[in-house]
Formats: structure tokens, C-alpha cells, sequence
């Protein structure tokens, strides 16, 4: 079900402004040369199944439906959906209700708003149908001052449409007046303690309007008609004025006293203990050195020394995240810092401000860090790794990491500094041999082979959406993938050549030329900077012949232009090339001439989009062989690029033959 539904999505994202439901099976057709088999998977019709597909929206135009992918739409919910075939339906809205309105429940919808309207003192509700020109009708109701209407949602009839504003006009009179029948809490105390209990889960402010809500559902009272004022004397609570003049309600900001964090030294090289590995951007460790050591020795005596005379008086009453405590782990106390508390079981989470690992615990064990101990700065320090950042999210980059720096001792070099979080980008190096290594460049090589996936076309029977990114004279074709790598690709060769190549490019010419090594060169056409690799080595002038890893464009360019990729950037030089070369099915390199590859240029043209589906698939380094395919305009059909070559070709053919004939026809007139 997930290669047809992979399907489906490839031909709607091929289709400008949404595909028409009376197109999809035969645009699925061309490409798959087979109907969609929605029976297959227990959906009686072609509608319910693309309903039924996440990420797909319907949208009614001239009468017609449309169906579009959405581009916020991920492929991980597909799973979902196979496992439970059909989609679960959206929760009914409900609005707040109390026992008086409770018995309403057994009479019409109308009949409910006619009396709640009379118990709240309002006229009577008043009806009106709006008739919309595709045969729609929409419905509005007025209750007091209120209008309600069921637009956008239309129906056929105007009962239906009366319903659709009959319940929005009653959810909406509910929840606006469900503390009518609420008690008022008059204790100002438990007034005050209960707003900070509420504030204190919306860190950023709740609206004056929208506090009220909260209230009454969490408390089920209501707020007294002084409640302002009461929040204007409470000192833990701002007042705040938004847009429009809104008020906005917020705790006021706790600083809690911390140790200071560990300023890098003077040198740029010192020697660090890597003690916890979370991911590319987030390591942490501490300075080794004598006089380091000994500062963390004596800390660790006096706080063993105070808290065995003072453990039971020092035991934390109340958890605040992100204040500081201490906790006894077998004879040693250490400082830590709350990142979260539970109140409901207790459990705080804590972090180690002088090793950086995290843990749990059981808010009993923790204790008051006494002010003497806020002395020594945190000692834990947060680095990332420089050039390997964007490597953050993937675990196989977590565990080469790991391997590489956990629990060992490394010479640090410090490259730059983020101003918002403090973080510090790094390279180590290994400095247990006679030379330092650069474990950065080493960890770049094996994390981009674990992460950085050579790009593929789709298995047969699949759509692969694909851009055409270059066709040499002699018919051969090159596509990219339709993703973000080669954008990711080109800003970092980009930032590279802002930092680097621009500052100091002769330092990075290359020394030596080798068939084997990957280079960048300045493309002289449009300025740009390119990987290539060469293809020939003219030995006779200075020249070689270069192409374009990820375009497969070639070029020829003097050999003193040539860049060192892997010494300039290892990163670069591992990053797979994204151009694809492709064979098209029944049109072979040996049938095209310079009039068929005109042809194919002027009908796929470059840096456009395309769908290919894979007809052979290759082994031992072959070439796919495959059917392309675009949508043409404007009738907006899919149409196949293989058969319209074809079909050019034989017409030229048969042109040929008639002007043949023609000319012989005319040399035997003449000859009469």
C-alpha cells in the first residue's frame, strides 16, 4: 500500500494547482501501466481512498474536485495509515456545559438555542438562508446582538444549513457564559496561589480574556469581579499590555543564583576529558591539568566536610527548576542544577554542572548548595563539533562521535563561539602519537558514509521526481533527485568559499593532478564553484577535461585553476556526487543525431521537473534505463518523453522517404 500511495503523491506533486479527480487513474495509468487498486485495500471507490490518504486535501473548484499534496505533509504517517486501512474520524467539538443546560439534551438543536437564549435574557433566535450560486446554501442565525453563520461549511438543503449555524451559535453562547452557574472564589490567598499555579505552566503570558477560561475549567469557579485588581497587588505577577491594548498576564521572571559557567582560556589548544557525547552539537567536558584538578579536589573536601555535619538541616523543601542543589553519590558530593521537576511523583531531572550528564532522582535526595560552593565555576563546558554540526539529528553520527571522543583525554582546538547558547566549535585532535590527528576530518569521513546516502532512482514499479540537470550533445541525459541536498550542498561550498578560497586560495591549488582526486574549480561561465573530477589529462598544454559531479556537465579548465577538495574540505570531498546518469528505454545513445537531441533538449528542458520511472534496473555500476515523463501544458496531461522521441523520429523518417520519392518523381518528368 505505501508504493501506491508513494505513487499517487508523486503524480499530484507533478501537477501545478492540483490534479483533477477525473485525471488521477489515468495519470496513474500512463505511469504505472495499471489502475489504482483501491478495492485492494477495502475502499469501495477511488474518492474514499484518496480521502483517506495523509497529507492529500480536497478542494471543489468549477464543481470539480481537485486533490493536492500538502507541503508540509510527512511520509512517516503512511505507516499509520496502513496499519489502520481507514482514517479515524475528527472529534466532534463540545462545547462547556453544566447541569442546567443539561437538560436540553433530549430536544432539537433549535429547540436548545431557543432556550438557552430565553435564559440568558436575549431575543429569540431570527433565521436567514443565503443561496450560493453552485447550488450551496448557507444559513445564519442572531441571537441578542450575536450573528452566527455555517460559512464556509454549505449543504444542500436549508435545514441543514440552519443546523450547521444552530450548533456553532450554541457551542459558542456555552462556553461564553458556562460561569454563570459556577461558585466564586472569594479567598484571596488561594485566589493569588491558584493564578500562579496557572501562570506558572505558560512561561510566556496568558491573555486577560483567555485567563478567565482557564480558571474556571481547571478550578470550576469563577474569578471574582475585582480579580484585576487583586492581580495588580500580587508581586510575583506582571501585567503586560499587547496588541490592541490586551492585557497579559505573567509571572515575574526568577533569576536563580548559579555558578558561572567556565570561560575558555587564553590558549587556543588546551587538553579536555570528554565525559558525555549527546550529539554533533552538544559535548561536553572539562580541563584537565594540575591546577584544575586540585581546584575540584578541594571543592569536593569541603562540601564532603559541611554536608556530613549538616546533611539533614540542608534538605531541599520545594524543587525549583533551574536552581542548584547537591546530591551525595556514595561518599562524594556533587553540584548539580533541576531541569525539570514532577511534583506529582517527585522526580526531578537533574544536570551535573561539573561533568555535563544528566540523570533522575527522587527530590528527598537533593539538597540546598550552600553559597560558599558557588565559588568555583561549572566546570562542565559545552563544545560542538566544528564543520559537523548539521550532523546534529542523526544517530549514526551520535555513535561515530561517541566512538571516537567518549572518556578520552584530546587536545582541543577552539574555532569559533555561538553568542546565543555559548556553545563552542571545535576540532580535536588525537595527540598520543608523534603528530596531532585531526579526529574531526577523520569522523567527517566516516560519518558521511554512514549518513549520506549515494542518491538512487526508485526501484521499479516506483516513481522517482527527479530535475534534469544537464544533456550533453550527444544525448546522454542527467537528473538530480528532487530534495534539498544539492542546496545544502551548494551553500556549503558557497560559505567555504567565503571563509577559505577568498582569503587564501593559492595556499589550496593543487600541488599534484591525479584522475583518481575530486577538485573545485571557479566555473569561468557564471562565476560559481564546483566539485569535478577529471576525465583527461591533456599532457601536450596545460588544460584537462573536468566534469561536474553534480550536474555532469563538462568543462575543460587550466590546471593551475584546480582546488584541492580534500584538503580544503574533507566534509566536501565525501558528500556524494547528486548527479544521475540515465539511459532513456528504447531511445539508445546510438539513435541520436543532433536533430533528436535538440528535440529532447527543447522538450526537457533544464532545471525542470520531471517523473521517471525505473524500466531495468542497474547492476554492477550500469546505467538505469528508464521512461521519463512531464506534465504538458496547458491541458495539463502526463505525457511521456521516451514515446515523444519516438514519435518525432518516425515522422522525420517518413519525411524523408516522401522528399525521396518526390525528387525521383521530378528527375523522371524532366527526362519526359
Amino acid at each position: 500500500m505505501e508504493e501506491v500511495i508513494e505513487n499517487v503523491k508523486a503524480c499530484l506533486r507533478s501537477s501545478k494547482g492540483g490534479t483533477p479527480e477525473s485525471r488521477i487513474e489515468e495519470d496513474y495509468r500512463e505511469l504505472i501501466a495499471e489502475p489504482i487498486p483501491f478495492k485492494k485495500f477495502n475502499f469501495p471507490n477511488l474518492r474514499e481512498f484518496m480521502e483517506a490518504i495523509p497529507g492529500v486535501r480536497r478542494t471543489l473548484r468549477n464543481n470539480e474536485y481537485f486533490y493536492q499534496v500538502n507541503s508540509t505533509e510527512k511520509t512517516s504517517h503512511i505507516s499509520k495509515m496502513v496499519r489502520e486501512q481507514k482514517p479515524s474520524k475528527k472529534p466532534k467539538r463540545k462545547g462547556v456545559t453544566n447541569n442546567n443546560m443539561n437538560r436540553f439534551a433530549e430536544k432539537t438543536p433549535e429547540d436548545e438555542l431557543r432556550a438557552l437564549a430565553a435564559d440568558l435574557k436575549l431575543t429569540l433566535p431570527k433565521y436567514k438562508t443565503v443561496p450560493a450560486r453552485n447550488g450551496t446554501i448557507y444559513a445564519q442565525v442572531m441571537v441578542g446582538r450575536e450573528k452566527y453563520s455555517s460559512y464556509p461549511n454549505g449543504a444542500k438543503n436549508q435545514k441543514a444549513a440552519q443546523l450547521i449555524a444552530v450548533k456553532i451559535a450554541l457551542d459558542d453562547l456555552k462556553e461564553k457564559n458556562s460561569s454563570i452557574m459556577l461558585p466564586v472564589t472569594k479567598d484571596e490567598k488561594l485566589l493569588e496561589e491558584r493564578m500562579l499555579k496557572i501562570l506558572d505552566s505558560h512561561p510566556y503570558g496568558i491573555f486577560s480574556s483567555q485567563f478567565t477560561i482557564y480558571y474556571q475549567q481547571e478550578f470550576k469557579e469563577s474569578l471574582p469581579g475585582n480579580w484585576m485588581q487583586i492581580v495588580n497587588g500580587c508581586s510575583e505577577i506582571i501585567v503586560e499590555t499587547g496588541v490592541n491594548n490586551t492585557s497579559i498576564l505573567m509571572t515575574r521572571p526568577k533569576t536563580p543564583e548559579v555558578p558561572e559557567v567556565f570561560q575558555w582560556p587564553d590558549d587556543p589548544y588546551v587538553i579536555m576529558h570528554v565525559s558525555e557525547v549527546l550529539s554533533t552539537t552538544e559535548i561536553w567536558c572539562k580541563l584537565v591539568g594540575n591546577d584544575h584538578s586540585e581546584k575540584r579536589d578541594k571543592l569536593q573536601e569541603k562540601m564532603k566536610k559541611f554536608y556530613t555535619i549538616n546533611s539533614l538541616s540542608t534538605k531541599a523543601k520545594t524543587i525549583v527548576p533551574g536552581v542548584c542543589y547537591t546530591i551525595c553519590l556514595g561518599d562524594k558530593w556533587v553540584r548539580v542544577k533541576c531541569t525539570e521537576y514532577e511534583p506529582s511523583t517527585q522526580k526531578a531531572t537533574i544536570f551535573f554542572i561539573d561533568n555535563g550528564k544528566s540523570n533522575t532522582c527522587h527530590a528527598k535526595l537533593l539538597h540546598i548548595l550552600d553559597k560558599q560552593f558557588y565559588v568555583l565555576p561549572a566546570q562542565a563546558m559545552r563544545l560542538s563539533l566544528y564543520d559537523l554540526e548539521d550532523f546534529e539529528d542523526y544517530k549514526e553520527a551520535l555513535v561515530v562521535a561517541q566512538a571516537y571522543l567518549l572518556d578520552q583525554h584530546l587536545c582541543v582546538n577552539l574555532q569559533s563561539c555561538n553568542s546565543e547558547n555559548g556553545c563552542k566549535s571545535v576540532i580535536f585532535y588525537d595527540s598520543q602519537g608523534p603528530d596531532l590527528v585531526n579526529l574531526n576530518k577523520a569522523m567527517s569521513i566516516e560519518i558521511i558514509k554512514s549518513c549520506m546516502i549515494d542518491p538512487q532512482l526508485k526501484p521499479e514499479r516506483r516513481i522517482t521526481e527527479v530535475i534534469v540537470t544537464h544533456i550533453s550533445q550527444n544525448g546522454e541525459v542527467y537528473v538530480r533527485l528532487k530534495n534539498d541536498d544539492l542546496k545544502y550542498l551548494e551553500n556549503r561550498i558557497s560559505l567555504l568559499a567565503e571563509k577559505t578560497l577568498n582569503q587564501n586560495l593559492s595556499k589550496f591549488i593543487a600541488k599534484y593532478v591525479e584522475c583518481m582526486q575530486l577538485y573545485l574549480i571557479k566555473s569561468p561561465e557564471d562565476g560559481k564553484w564546483y566539485r569535478v573530477g577529471i576525465i583527461n589529462l591533456n599532457k601536450r598544454t596545460t588544460e584537462v577535461d573536468v566534469c561536474l559531479l553534480d550536474s555532469g556537465k563538462n568543462m575543460t579548465i587550466d590546471v593551475e585553476e584546480l582546488v584541492d577538495l580534500e584538503e580544503v574540505s574533507p566534509f566536501l570531498a565525501y558528500f556524494p556526487a547528486q548527479a544521475i546518469k540515465i539511459e532513456l528505454h528504447n531511445v539508445p545513445y546510438s539513435t541520436f543525431d543532433q536533430q533528436m537531441v535538440a528535440r529532447l533538449k527543447e522538450i526537457a528542458p533544464e532545471h525542470q521537473n520531471f517523473l521517471v520511472r525505473v524500466v531495468r534496473r542497474p547492476f554492477n555500476g550500469s546505467i538505469p534505463i528508464v521512461e521519463m515523463y512531464k506534465r504538458k501544458q496547458p491541458s495539463n496531461e502526463i505525457v511521456s518523453i521516451n514515446n515523444t522521441l519516438l514519435f518525432d523520429a518516425e515522422l522525420r523518417a517518413n519525411d524523408n522517404n516522401n522528399n525521396g520519392e518526390i525528387k525521383k518523381l521530378t528527375k523522371q518528368y524532366k527526362r519526359n
